[in-house]
């Protein structure tokens, strides 16, 4: 082996056997410093080389292993970056499987059937129900999509009994089960049907979000009628539906044998708890982040994937369907979720363009909006205004939208990488979508859309990207600052041998005192812990220094320092600001402890001033600031400084907060 000293001297204590049969020929070795010394006495195969030659060899093979070291460690660390974008790669690919065998078991394979022939009332009767068929004009209702355009809404639609016989008969069970009717939209509140028995009679059936018209055991989020046997009805005539929703929506109605039915509910069951739980993990991830880092930016993530999570369950029917929630409950938890999505996520951007006054001042009534607006919707939604309640969501989800495009902006003109960057535009972009394609489908519905038996996959597979890149980012962000605290942990060595301490007093100097006063702020802006800052005056000193001489002056800071020290935790930091003045950081201190700090400083300094000598009276003043969010290191010194002013003019030997607080 072979190394350099620190004055950069080869030393060389074995050499590999390549190396040796080159410079010293068979058989040879060098030893030592002997090697620099003599030369072997076998020739080398390539002639005697100079002690100089041997050296520069040497320093040709260190260079190569340095070469080949660091090639090796950017081999994995290229191989961890990628390691988690493959994964989400592998995810995708999965996702496509997914969608692809969906594709090919659509609803249109045997057990499903689409049922045709569907007409809807022109015109809403003014008089109960006569004779439909004479009286009320209906209309092919196109692609077998029925279509309700407004809020509130109750619309008359019919199906002619041979249309519905015709389909029933297509299903593979017919007729030893009977069919079951299913409107694939969860948000068609209730539905009323009639099938005649005779011209002048009707047979009602009533279903919806609150049917027990299936088994028991079977609760789905879709509304679903059990056909009755159709042998004692007539087989000429219609089937009036009366359908009534909250929301514009469109639904395609099918017919589907039991079995079939159940193998749905099943397949769609598992789905949704599969998603589900997905949006859960992402909740506690946020939250064992949070915990472990006490960054404030998991905690705003996590409650906004929780009022994901409760939005989506609650409005698609999850809730209702499978915990048997009342449905004035679970539209309670839809919009006081989505309430809490855009507060949350508003404050976050508030707080993010901080940095950006302009798009500070700009957005900042967005968060006085939704505020208000979040109360408002809720009130509307409990009073059944649905339109209202639109309106005031779509205003609130355009301010978050917006918000999430200014802070966007910002990044762009701050020059943040390229990664971060898409990462974010990813995760925002996905989400946005996610959101809003989950509200736009239950009135519009793409065509490719039917060809998936469990349409709801494309927006969940949209807010499942969403949080996972949104996770990437900030483990991401969260791995730089964990880096340079390390950095900064390792370098403190080397801040004390730069001469950062101060050689009288043994306390920090000020230039180290700002540095890490600077990087306290940053801390305390990202994690929202306490911070504390106090300024430390000796009274009367330049007396004391002229009346005892300054080796005297130079004991009684010897002695302040000592005391100060004594009296701070280890993650304190104490340091000389210039004379006789001190200043100390408290991290993570509030309030009162800040004030028992002070006070414990300035009675030890009363105390231990006998030690000095007789007649020699030490007493010391302190201010106190606190942090609070906006402030730089130069308003939590300046408000300090302040309160240390306060302190002197009221009679020195005493402490002072800044401004706005009662004394301690």
């Amino acid at each position: 082996m072979f190394y350099f000293d620190p004055n950069r001297n080869l030393h060389l204590q074995s050499i590999p056997s390549i190396t040796e049969f080159i410079i010293f020929g068979p058989g040879k070795k060098c030893s030592g410093s002997a090697c620099g010394a003599s030369r072997p006495e076998d020739p080398a195969p390539f002639g005697p080389l100079s002690p100089h030659s041997r050296i520069a060899f040497c320093r040709y093979f260190y260079k190569m292993g340095r070469k080949r070291s660091s090639k090796n460690e950017r081999t994995v660390a290229s191989m961890r970056r990628y390691r988690l974008l493959t994964s989400f790669l592998v995810c995708l690919f999965l996702v496509a499987g997914i969608f692809s065998f969906e594709a090919e078991a659509g609803p249109e394979d045997s057990g499903f059937s689409l049922l045709q022939g569907a007409e809807e009332m022109v015109l809403a009767p003014s008089a109960p129900l006569r004779n439909p068929g004479k009286d009320i004009l209906f209309e092919p209702v196109s692609g077998g999509v029925i279509k309700m355009g407004s809020f509130n809404n109750s619309r008359w639609f019919r199906i002619s009994m041979k249309d519905l016989i015709q389909g029933l008969e297509k299903l593979p069970s017919y007729p030893e089960e009977e069919g079951i009717l299913m409107f694939a939209n969860p948000h068609v509140t209730h539905v009323d049907c009639f099938i005649p028995e005779t011209p002048t009679k009707y047979a009602r059936y009533t279903f919806g979000n609150a049917s027990g018209n299936v088994l028991h055991f079977l609760y789905t989020r879709y509304p679903v009628l059990w056909m009755p046997s159709l042998k004692n009805f007539m087989e000429d005539g219609y089937v009036y539906l009366n359908v009534r929703s909250d929301y514009p929506v469109s639904a395609q109605l099918y017919l589907l044998a039991p079995r079939t039915f159940i193998r749905f509910f099943f397949r769609s069951l598992i789905i949704q708890l599969g998603f589900l739980g997905i949006m859960i993990s992402f909740t506690v991830t946020y939250f064992l982040f949070y915990m472990m880092t006490g960054e404030k930016v998991y905690r705003t993530f996590m409650l906004i994937q929780l009022g994901m999570t409760l939005l989506i369950s609650a409005f698609n029917g999850h809730l209702h369907a499978y915990l048997k929630l009342p449905m004035p409950v679970s539209t309670f938890m839809t919009w006081g979720a989505f309430g809490l999505m855009n507060i949350v996520g508003t404050r976050f951007f508030l707080g993010e363009l901080q940095d950006r006054p302009r798009a500070h001042r700009l957005y900042r009534p967005a968060l006085y909006f939704q505020s208000a607006m979040a109360p408002a919707v809720l009130v509307l939604a409990m009073s059944d205004r649905f339109f209202w309640v639109f309106l005031g969501a779509l205003t609130a989800f355009s301010l978050s939208f917006a918000g999430s495009l200014l802070l966007f902006v910002s990044q762009l003109r701050k020059k943040t990488p390229p990664r971060a960057l898409a990462l974010y535009a990813g995760a925002h972009t996905t989400f946005f979508l996610g959101i809003g394609g989950m509200f736009a489908c239950t009135y519009y519905a793409p065509h490719y859309f039917t060809r998936l038996s469990y349409p709801d996959l494309i927006y969940m597979v949209l807010l499942v990207i969403s949080p996972f890149l949104l996770v990437w980012l900030l483990l991401s962000g969260s791995r730089v600052r964990f880096d340079s605290y390390n950095l900064l942990k390792a370098q403190s060595s080397h801040y004390r041998e730069l001469s950062q301490r101060d050689g009288l007093t043994g306390l920090y100097n000020r230039s180290y005192l700002e540095h890490v006063l600077e990087e306290s702020v940053k801390q305390a802006r990202k994690t929202g812990k306490a911070l504390a800052f106090i300024m430390l005056d000796i009274d009367h000193f330049k007396r004391y220094n002229d009346t005892w001489g300054h080796q005297e002056g130079d004991r009684a800071l010897t002695l302040v320092a000592r005391v100060i020290r004594d009296s701070l935790r280890e993650q304190d930091v104490a340091a000389r600001y210039g004379g006789e003045e001190f200043s100390v950081i408290l991290s993570g201190a509030s309030l009162p402890i800040a004030c028992i700090v002070a006070e414990r400083i300035r009675l030890s300094c009363e105390e231990h001033s006998s030690t000095l000598g007789a007649d020699k009276t030490l007493t010391v003043s302190l201010g106190i600031s606190l942090f609070h969010p906006g402030d730089t290191p130069e308003t939590l010194i300046r408000r300090a400084d302040d309160a240390l002013y306060r302190a002197k003019k009221e009679g020195r030997n005493r402490m002072e907060l800044e401004s706005g607080y009662a004394p301690c």
